[in-house]
Formats: structure tokens, sequence, C-alpha cells
């Protein structure tokens, strides 16, 4: 069983509020006297003396499990959690706001080792969060904007997060693919790969990389061409070659208005370089 004390100062009217599973009485009352529990209590009561102090007992004989929820209560109801009072909690190992910012502002900038995020990671491994819990963090992000909405990223970094992605096993079958000889067609190659990887890979798995990576492979950019194209190259040579590029250009503005201007610009410059 355990019990709720509590400690008063009669001249500032400060509280300290805390719990135990021991006698109240005898042996908390003598360690906040020694300085063996808050040092700010303590402080006061070598600044103001012991006879200033009261100590009570508000609960007695309750139940360990219900200590921690009995402590905030009172600890709420007193209104002593600094600067109204003497605790640095709100109860329970809950911290204050100062303790809180005093925290942030000690490890601010502050790493761990490598050797210290392994053993997370090891300790972490395999662990999976109940269904409870997975309901309870999707409904505190539900309608939060995702910290990647709206954000692009370049070239580079897209194909990072893609090389990052990959398993050990993919980028083994997939150098081994391409390692292949060129002339080989597309039908031996699998075969290939089934061949080598059959017994660690699925078959379905080795099919859809190797369609993958023969689409790559087929890939071949086209740039399309503009309908107008062969007419403005045609009206371009067709005027005075000592006409003025700038006249030129004004002529195929107007054989050619529904076209962008940028673009017959950037034909005219073309044109002009090939006389």
């Amino acid at each position: 069983m355990g019990s709720i004390y509590k400690y008063t100062n009669t001249i500032t009217c400060e509280v300290y509020i805390g719990l135990t599973t021991r006698d109240a009485e005898k042996t908390r009352k003598r360690e906040h006297l020694s300085g063996s529990g808050s040092k700010y209590l303590k402080a006061d009561i070598e600044k103001y003396g012991e006879n200033v102090f009261v100590f009570e007992i508000l609960h007695d004989g309750i139940i360990p499990e219900f200590l921690g929820d009995l402590e905030r209560e009172e600890i709420a109801k007193h209104n002593c959690v600094h600067p109204n009072g003497y605790n640095r909690t709100h109860g329970n190992s809950v911290p204050c706001q100062e303790t809180c910012k005093k925290l942030s502002k000690s490890r601010k900038g502050k790493k761990l080792s490598k050797s210290h995020r392994d053993n997370i990671g090891k300790a972490l491994k395999g662990k999976k969060h109940s269904e409870a819990r997975c309901r309870k963090n999707a409904e505190s992000h539900k309608g939060q904007r995702s910290w990647n909405k709206g954000k692009r990223f370049s070239e580079e970094s897209r194909k990072n997060m893609s090389e990052g992605s990959l398993t050990d096993d993919h980028k083994r079958v997939r150098h081994f693919y391409f390692f292949l000889d060129k002339n080989i067609s597309s039908e031996d190659k699998r075969k290939r790969l089934r061949e080598t990887f059959s017994d660690t890979i699925c078959l379905r798995t080795l099919r859809r990389w190797a369609q993958k990576w023969e689409a790559e492979t087929d890939k071949r950019v086209v740039p399309q061409k503009s309908p107008f194209h062969d007419d403005a190259y045609s009206l371009f040579f067709s005027l005075p070659p000592n006409m003025d590029i700038t006249e030129k250009r004004k002529r195929l503005y107007q054989e050619f208005p529904n076209m962008h201007r940028a673009t017959i610009w950037r034909w005219c410059k073309k044109f002009d370089t090939e006389k």
C-alpha cells in the first residue's frame, strides 16, 4: 500500500505533493529533511527552518497502481507546480514546462553516436505496433498536410531515393542482366535469369524485373517535329539572301500566326546558321 503526502510552507504558502509506498511519516519526512528528496524543498527548509513546514498525509492505504493518478489529481488541485509550488512535474514523472525547456536546451545540437543508433535499431527490429496504436496514430495525423506535398525533388535526389529503396537481390540481378551480351535476345536473357536466380527469387519477380529492364533498353526518345517546320524552312530560304534576319522573322510571323513566336525565333536562328 502507498500514501500521498503534503508539505506546506506556512510563510510562503507553497506546497509540495509526493507519493511513497513506504512509511510516509517516518521515512519520507526524514529523507526530505536530509535533502534526498526535492532539492527546492530542502533549500527552503534550510532557509526558514523545519518548524515553518507542516507535514500531513492526504491519502493512506492506496493501491500502488492508483498512486500516480491520485498524485496528479492532488498536484492539479493544489496548483503546486513551479513557480506556484515546490513540485517540478505534474505528477508521475510528467515534467513541467520549465523543465521541458531546460531539457530541450541541454539536448539541442546533440546527436546520437553510430553505435547508439545501431543499438536502437536492433532493439526495435521486428517490433510492430498494435492495431489500437496504429488507429490512434492515424487519427492524430488526419487532416494534416503531408511534409512532402507539392515539394519537387531534383533528378539526382529522385535517382538516389530510387537506388536506396532497392534490395540487394534487385541490385545483384540488375547488374547480372546488364552484364549480359547486348546481342542476346530478351527470351535468352530471361532464361539465364531463371537458371541463375530461381533458387532464391520468385520467377514472377524475375519476369517483372526483366520486362522493366527490356523497356528501359528499347526506349527511344523521338523528338516531335512541328507540321509547319518544313514549310517555314522552305519559306525562309525562298526569301532574298540579303534580307535582314529581322524582316525574315516578321514574314514567318505573318505566314504562321498559330505558331508560338519563340518557336519561330528559334527556327530562324537555326536556319540562319545553316546558310
